[in-house]
Formats: C-alpha cells, structure tokens, sequence
C-alpha cells in the first residue's frame, strides 16, 4: 500500500504533523516580527494614484514600461498597469528629511548641527542623534550645550562625567563639584593642622589654648559623647567627672525625652572646672561677661558664684570652680550635673529662657537622681551657717526624705501659684525643696507632663499651659503635692 494523505487535516494541523511545535512558535514570532519591521520601516512616502479614484501609499519598487510594483506599508506587494496609473505621488519620509539636512550643514557649523541634533530627537532618530552630537563636539570641543546633555560637567577648565570627576577627587556639594578642602569649608569645617574640625571643635581648642597661655600651663582635656572637661586637676579627676555627667544626661533624657534625631547635630557640652577663684575670673573676663561679672569668695551663698552656665558661647559651657565652700570632688560634681539639667533645659526650649522654678527644680531632682540626695535638703529649715558651709558632709545625709514632711505645716512655704511666678533669686530652701517635690510628684504621676509642658510653653503662658499638661490647676498642685508626702514620705 502506498502512502494516502489524510485529506481531513488542515493546513494548520499539516504544519502541525511536519514541523515541531517549538519550529512552528518560532516561525509566527519571525513573521511578526518581519511585518512589525516592513510596516514600521523607513519606507517612501510614494502614492500611486489611480484612474478609479482610488489610492495606494506605499513604497515604489520597480516600474516598467508597462507596470508598476508597489510595496505597501503592511509589507505586501501589488502590481498595476501603467494603463490605471494616473500618476506617482513621491513624499519624502522622515530619513530623506534627515539625509537633506545633514547634508546642508556643514561640520564647522556646531550651531547648525546642535539644531539637528534636537532635530533628530524630535522625529524618533536617536542613534543619528547620537552621532550628530559627537559631530557638535568635533566642531565645537568647549560646547556646553552638547557636554550638559551628555552628563558632562565642566571642572577648572575640563569636562568631565560624574564619574571621572569622582575619580579626580572632586564632590558634589549643593550642586557645584568642589575640591575636599572646598567641601569641607562649605559643610562649615574649618582646617586646624592637617585636620579638618568642626567650628565648635575650632571655638573650643582656641579657647583651651588661650587659656593655657594666660595660666602658663597646659590644662587637662577628657571627652566623652555627650560632654567634654578642660581642667587644671588631674585627668582621673576629670573621667570620674565625665561618668558622672554621662548618668546626668541619661537620667534627664529619662525625665524628658526627646527623640535622638531632634539631638543629633548638638555639639558636647563643655565643663570648665578651675581650682581657684582668680583662674575662674580670668576666664569669665576673657571669654564670657567681660568686666560685667565679678566674684568674690566672701559672696559665696549658691551655686551662681561657683559654677555658671552660658548660652551665649559658640557651645554649651559649664563653669565651676572650686571653694572653700566646696572643698569636696563630690560636691563640685553635684554642681555640674545641677547644671547639666539647666543647659539640657535650654537646649529642648531654645525659644524661651525655662521657668526658673522648673530650671531650679531639675537641677536639684538630677543631683539627687545620681547621688541619692540633693543638696537643699541639708540647707533646710533654713540657711547654711558659716561654719556649716564648710562641712562637705552634705551627701551622706540620710535624713532627706523625712525633711520632706516640713513642706506639711501649713503656711510654712507659698501655694504653688505663687512658686510658679516667683524669680529664682527670691526663693528659700524649704520653698526649693517644695519645687523639688513637685517635679518628682508630676513624673510618678504624669510622667509624659514635662515633655508636653515644654513642647507648648511660651514666656507668657506657662500657668496655663502647666495646667493642660498635667491637668493640675495650681490649687489642686498643693492639695496633690500634701497627699505625695504623706504617702512617700
């Protein structure tokens, strides 16, 4: 029997039953493809007209004497006779335009061959873009126009790519390629030797070397993350102070907190610790109150004539000196993180000086969270003595927390009210010690009243705005403030 075709099968299935599935995919792909190309393609514009009205536009591949061969643009082709052709319509397409162009500008002409090059852009050619903006660059090395939109950027004298002008150490700073030192000075660094230091870095050696050079000695320098201590007394003195301070800041971040990216451009906080009273007015003379402030042992009552703080400096500064008052290594460290608490304040609230009742009062509250008392409850019931000024026993007094119980006698310290308004100056032991216990009663109670007081608190609004934030009124301070005692204390 010989070979009988299944004249049932379709040409499709034929192409099934002869060509594998994989060959047949790839052939629709290739014809797809082809057609996309023909269809697409820099074919003439040609329109061949005929005499029954109709029009064929395509591309014009062969005439003859007696026929005309067309290919339309969907890649067929299709022949009439000369006999039904009225006339050809020739059209130039897009890459004619282009050869015309090109050939009328010249390639000394970096102006024309710019313009064609947007040209090409606008019409969809763009390798010939590319070419021609290589051909703008040979008539014209220097222009900018041609460098910018290849990415280039012009360098003391030289154009370069990102990269190259990386490579030849150059940064990119606010959008112009600066030198390092450039970069530098423009980020606000300022050169000290063969380094590059902040200008707070630069303010704080200028102001070690100075006085260095007024005291003839060279001082001892200790730096941590948050503060840094310049001193005459010996460096382990200086790193006991330095761990001490570092509990401060941690306790008063505790008390208010404040997220660390609001603290992360502040500069250390700088301790000045003297160890007499004429190195502590020698500096005060040269750097901070000029002839303005004078200090005079005998003066000695509270901590304004041993320690200062300043807010004025080009960094935050503490003060302090040592007295015969505060003969003690502790009691000099008590007054530093008494202040630590002040700049803190300053720093979350830089648009108001704080109210000098919650400045006194966190002053005191930090003493006693890092030496287990605070110093007004061994002035009170009332001021120090001469004689005992001189004992430096202050922070072994074990007796604190039952001092607190004399807030109790009535009329013994003003109501709250009248606290809030009063100037730091006008105030006693027992009245900071009320202060004191106020503090520490909204932090049990209201541990998030202090950071909101803060946040919303003007010069002229602070009454107010405590009572939204605790939800106290200044009556009911007093009557909240007598329950705390008697049930802490």
């Amino acid at each position: 029997m010989g070979f009988k075709p299944d004249m049932r099968i379709s040409p499709a299935g034929l192409s099934r039953r002869f060509l594998p599935v994989p060959s047949l995919f790839l052939w629709i792909i290739f014809w797809i493809v082809l057609w996309i190309i023909v269809a697409s393609g820099p074919l003439s514009a040609d329109i061949v007209h005929l005499k029954n009205g109709g029009k064929i536009e395509g591309q014009v591949i062969k005439q003859t004497p007696t026929e005309i061969h067309i290919r339309t643009k969907f890649g067929s082709i299709m022949k009439f006779p000369r006999s039904q052709v009225i006339r050809i319509e020739k059209k130039m397409n897009v890459w004619d335009e282009y050869e015309i162009l090109r050939n009328k500008t010249k390639n000394t002409d970096a102006a024309g061959l710019f313009n064609l090059y947007h040209w090409c852009m606008k019409h969809g050619l763009k390798r010939e873009a590319v070419r021609v903006l290589e051909e703008v660059l040979q008539a014209d090395p220097d222009h900018e126009g041609a460098h910018r939109l290849k990415g280039e950027v012009k360098i003391q004298g030289k154009w370069l790519n990102p990269d190259a002008a990386r490579a030849a150490g150059f940064h990119l700073h606010e959008g112009k390629w600066l030198t390092h030192d450039k970069l530098m000075k423009a980020r606000g660094f300022v050169r000290w030797g063969s380094k590059w230091i902040t200008k707070s870095e630069y303010n704080r050696m200028e102001v070690k070397l100075t006085m260095e050079k007024l005291l003839n000695m060279e001082l001892t320098v200790v730096n941590s993350e948050h503060f840094g201590v310049r001193t005459r007394f010996p460096k382990h003195h200086a790193e006991r102070l330095l761990e001490y301070s570092e509990s401060a800041y941690k306790a008063f971040m505790e008390i208010i907190p404040y997220p660390k990216k609001s603290l992360k451009n502040w500069s250390r906080i700088q301790i000045w610790l003297f160890d007499n009273l004429d190195s502590y007015q020698l500096f005060f003379d040269k750097f901070l109150w000029p002839k303005k402030y004078v200090t005079k042992e005998e003066d000695y009552i509270y901590y304004r004539e041993a320690g200062n703080c300043n807010f004025h400096f080009p960094h935050p500064i503490i003060v302090l000196r040592r007295s015969s008052a505060l003969p003690k290594f502790s009691d000099q460290a008590a007054l530093t993180i008494h202040n630590i608490g002040h700049v803190m304040l300053h720093r979350m609230k830089k648009s108001i000086y704080p109210p000098d009742w919650l400045e006194e009062g966190l002053g005191h509250l930090m003493e006693e969270k890092i030496f287990g008392v605070s110093r007004i409850f061994c002035q009170m019931p009332g001021k120090l003595t001469r004689k005992e000024i001189f004992i430096p026993g202050w922070r072994n007094s074990g007796k604190w927390k039952q001092k607190m119980s004399l807030l109790l006698i009535p009329n013994a310290v003003p109501p709250w009210k009248t606290l809030m308004k009063k100037p730091l100056g006008g105030m006693n032991s027992k009245e900071l010690a009320k202060v004191y216990g106020v503090l520490r009663m909204i932090i049990k109670k209201k541990p998030k009243a202090l950071r909101a007081f803060l946040d919303k608190a003007t010069k002229h609004s602070w009454v107010q705005v405590f009572q939204d934030a605790t939800g106290w009124s200044p009556d009911d301070v007093d009557k909240e403030l007598a329950q705390f005692i008697r049930t802490h204390y």
